[in-house]
């Protein structure tokens, strides 16, 4: 099955947009973290499949991570370096950092 390399930047990009959303354990952030790193990687391989597969990744480690609400107190917002990497990431994949929805319409000036 061929995969669309737009499409998939595109998920990526919708993916990355929700990070300061999410509400995650400790052990959740570092997981997530060394997602965004094989994700970085696999971005400058150029392999859409291998990008397809980070994706996904990634977004098991969200939910897989994910504190339930009894968890509230355990749970923290996104550090600071996942966020960056996000925004790294997002610019990478050709949208911007503005919010998740919002990446495939032109800036007005």
């Amino acid at each position: 099955m061929p995969y669309d390399a737009d499409d998939i930047r595109r998920q990526a990009r919708v993916l990355l947009a929700e990070a300061p959303t999410w509400r995650l354990t400790a052990d959740g952030w570092s997981q997530v973290a060394q997602r965004l790193d094989a994700l970085m990687e696999a971005a400058d391989r150029h392999d859409p499949l291998e990008l397809k597969r980070e994706i996904d990744r990634l977004e098991d480690a969200v939910a897989t991570w994910r504190a339930p609400r009894s968890l509230a107190d355990e749970s923290s917002e996104a550090p600071q370096p996942v966020l960056e990497s996000s925004v790294v990431l997002i610019h990478k994949f050709g949208g911007s950092s503005s919010s998740p929805g919002d990446e495939d319409e032109p800036d007005e000036q």
